[in-house]
């Protein structure tokens, strides 16, 4: 019988209870009386055995370190550059949202501030990741393609550091406007290619909502697919309030 199909211990091998290296391995001894073996029969004791040495193993090849089960464990991160955040609205929503948001003051980024908060979550559980802020095909929030070329550059650390805290099929999204179009998706590439995360973004406005077409790039950093097609922005609800709000404001 393998060790994966072995049934649970006899209940009289002794008390499970934590062995003195606990503290240094996150692990546990059995510490069983030798006069309640005396009772096992020759095959109990094999099975106890095998099983006992599968218990061994994974707790030696699979260690957990107290600094990493200390860090934040979330799944949802936003980056969100801001100007204010008592009036950005794209803060307040992530703030109540994700798990933890990084500020990224506008024009100014602390990339060394920034490392330290991200340092912070634990590697492999980030699911769902979102930039934020103003955007063009060169840039997305504090991320600017001709910074990020530089793979040493504070930001292309930043972002593979990210890369090392997502978990497996994470996805960035890219919350700002047209970072992508028909024939230019470097920096959705770039960002990919860094974090070997899928990575998504917008080849019109992002208000409120995404607008236009949506191009998402592999983690492989080199194919890229096209995604859902959104209303043109010029189309949508939000266009044409900030079109009344402008008329308004050229009559006063």
């Amino acid at each position: 019988m393998s060790p994966l199909n072995t049934p649970s211990p006899p209940e009289d091998v002794g008390e499970y209870l934590p062995g003195e290296s606990c503290a240094d391995n996150n692990c546990a001894t059995f510490l069983e009386p030798i006069e309640s073996l005396s009772n096992l029969s020759d095959e109990d004791i094999a099975l106890l055995s095998e099983w006992l040495s599968a218990l061994a193993l994974s707790a030696t090849t699979v260690p957990i370190s107290h600094e990493e089960s200390a860090k934040e464990q979330i799944s949802s991160l936003a980056i969100c550059e801001t100007r204010d955040i008592k009036i950005d609205a794209a803060y307040q929503y992530s703030r109540v949202t994700f798990g933890k948001t990084i500020v990224m003051p506008s024009g100014q980024p602390n990339w060394e501030a920034a490392i330290a908060e991200l340092e912070k979550i634990s590697d492999g559980c980030l699911k769902q990741i979102v930039i934020s802020g103003h955007g063009n095909t060169n840039r997305a929030g504090p991320f600017i393609l001709d910074e990020i070329k530089d793979g040493n550059s504070m930001p292309a650390r930043f972002l593979k550091l990210l890369g090392q805290k997502a978990g497996e099929g994470a996805t960035i999204e890219l919350r700002a406007c047209i970072t992508c179009k028909e024939d230019n998706h470097k920096l959705i590439q770039r960002i990919a290619e860094l974090t070997g995360c899928r990575v998504i973004g917008y080849d019109d406005v992002h208000a409120i909502k995404p607008h236009g077409q949506q191009w998402i790039a592999l983690p492989d950093g080199k194919t890229v697919e096209k995604g859902v097609t959104y209303t043109p922005y010029k189309q949508s609800w939000v266009y044409r309030i900030n079109i009344l709000e402008n008329n308004d404001k050229d009559k006063k």
